[in-house]
């Protein structure tokens, strides 16, 4: 049995995998707690985001600085809020911005507000 994550139509999305996210100029992530049973959507990710942070961070591309990386959720209570930032302990903290109050105008904002 093959599984389907190593399909033949997801396939290329993990080729190349390794590198992806160096060049961008920011990621976000809306809405997804990263439940623990989405492990390859995780690697994905802890791959993407890493690159992103760690690959030419203070070199201006296109004439800006690439963004901090952009988090939004929905989150009432600390308990949860702490629950979501472990789940994202990858992520560097000194280049993460965070919105817990959901997807809204507000988040438009947020998501697109200039970069650092």
């Amino acid at each position: 049995a093959v599984k389907f994550v190593y399909a033949s139509p997801i396939f290329d999305l993990w080729n190349g995998l390794g590198r992806a996210g160096s060049w961008n100029l920011g990621i976000s992530v809306i809405g997804f707690s990263l439940p623990e049973h989405d492990e390859y959507i995780k690697i994905a990710l802890y791959q993407m985001i890493s690159n992103y942070q760690h690959s030419w961070w203070d070199e201006k591309m296109l004439g800006v600085l690439k963004h901090n990386v952009r988090l939004v959720d929905f989150r009432s209570d600390s308990t949860s809020v702490n629950e979501y930032k472990e789940n994202y302990s990858f992520v560097d903290t000194d280049r993460v911005e965070y919105m817990f109050e959901g997807f809204s105008e507000e988040a438009v904002r947020f998501l697109f507000k200039s970069p650092r």
